[in-house]
């Protein structure tokens, strides 16, 4: 293998294991202006994931897309 693939590969492995160790704290959802969710669900998601949940609304679903 030559040296330039060997430094490519080395590359993305390490960039692989730092993107698998980070941990976020939350999790950002855009959504459309008439999307929705119990907060039961969402409170249910957030306990079982250990993560919160932050919606962004963003206009209509055309404006969305």
């Amino acid at each position: 293998m030559n040296k330039k693939k060997s430094v490519y590969i080395v590359t993305i492995i390490v960039f692989l294991i730092v993107a698998c160790s980070r941990k976020s704290t939350s999790l950002v959802v855009m959504t459309h202006n008439s999307f929705a969710i119990s907060e039961a669900t969402i409170a249910s998601f957030e306990e079982k994931n250990n993560i919160d949940v932050v919606f962004l609304p963003s206009g209509d679903a055309g404006s969305t897309l």
